[in-house]
């Protein structure tokens, strides 16, 4: 065994000097709640940068013939 998993188990180890090992339920569950905040913390600024930027169909309408105008889908 190296340092380092003995630096590791002392860390782990319970009141009644028994070591504690992580379950790998416990593992799973830590995984998901990271993957969750970091999703979380992605989503919800683009989500609401794209509620302010077009606020209504009309809006989305007028984007989509200003960039038909500017650049055409048929060069000629």
């Amino acid at each position: 065994m190296d340092l380092y998993e003995e630096r590791v188990r002392e860390l782990v180890c319970c009141a009644a000097g028994r070591s504690a090992r992580f379950k790998p339920w416990c593992v799973c569950l830590l995984v998901c709640a990271v993957c969750l905040a970091l999703i979380f913390a992605i989503a919800m600024p683009l989500t609401l940068r794209g509620a302010r930027s077009l606020a209504t169909h009309q809006d989305r309408l007028d984007l989509v013939r200003r960039l038909l105008k500017e650049v055409p889908l048929i060069d000629g």
